[in-house]
């Protein structure tokens, strides 16, 4: 029987489920901005765009099995939702800063990996934590700030085209400042929601044996957990990769690589 938890572990997952939706939506209306500056061709964006449904058609699979193998101090889901969030926050916060279409291709696919590993940790803590008689408030709370955090980010560049015209218009080779500002505002928000969220809402300990301590069993059992993910799962991941791989590819990443290694070669003479 789980002990019921109260308005400040409520308000706790809403403002997470908020931040990282804000966030997300956010970076969207500037992200294909950022790609045709960057040098992405219009037919090219769709392409683009399948970080989206592939991350979250494998992440979500791969973190429930994972976790849920896990065994730490701070819990089994809580160590996923803060790394996950710490890094989902860089990647919306440097996103706009991306010198080359291969890095901003990069962090999109980061971006949505964290964030739905973000969103599945916090999913499956609200489950593992709060007692049947309040799971049909908290998730009713957290779709309502769901579509919070989708409105207030939708309104924001809404407002800022039609007030600052000028000072939100992109410069050449890059977006303008005050994109970039409110990108690293999103990067913060989000962190603020899932730090606060890691914070505030504890997860009770699994009972750990003497030998599974330490940071090194943490990654025993993780490495573990990968090995017995169901054959299903590994079908929809190998193929994402792959795309990743193409997609990263056909950016000139390895073009990339061999000038950078050439030019400190050169210079190193």
């Amino acid at each position: 029987m789980h002990k019921e938890i109260g308005r400040l572990q409520f308000m706790a997952f809403a403002m997470a489920i908020f931040a990282v939706q804000w966030a997300t939506n956010l970076q969207l209306a500037y992200t294909s901005d950022l790609f045709t500056i960057l040098g992405a061709k219009s037919s090219q964006l769709s392409y683009l765009w399948l970080a989206a449904p592939i991350t979250g058609l494998v992440i979500q699979f791969l973190l429930g099995p994972i976790s849920d193998a896990t065994q730490t101090s701070w819990g089994k889901r809580r160590p996923y939702l803060l790394v996950a969030g710490i890094l989902f926050s860089i990647s919306v916060a440097c996103l706009a800063y991306s010198h080359a279409l291969w890095v901003a291709v990069l962090l999109l696919w980061i971006l949505y990996l964290t964030q739905n590993a973000s969103l599945a940790m916090t999913r499956a803590l609200t489950g593992d934590i709060t007692p049947s008689t309040q799971l049909a408030p908290m998730y009713t709370l957290q779709t309502v700030f769901t579509a919070l955090g989708a409105i207030f980010a939708g309104l924001i560049p809404l407002l800022l085209t039609h007030f600052l015209p000028q000072v939100t218009a992109a410069t050449k080779g890059s977006l303008s400042p005050i994109v970039k500002g409110i990108f690293m505002v999103a990067g913060i928000v989000g962190l603020l929601g899932i730090v606060g969220l890691f914070v505030i809402v504890k997860e009770t300990p699994a009972k750990i044996k003497r030998h599974t301590q330490g940071l090194k069993s943490f990654f025993q059992d993780f490495a573990s957990a990968l090995r017995h993910i169901p054959t299903a799962i590994k079908f929809f991941f190998r193929p994402a990769i792959f795309y990743l791989v193409w997609t990263i590819y056909h950016l000139d990443f390895f073009s990339f690589c061999f000038s950078a290694t050439f030019l400190w070669l050169k210079g190193g003479r």
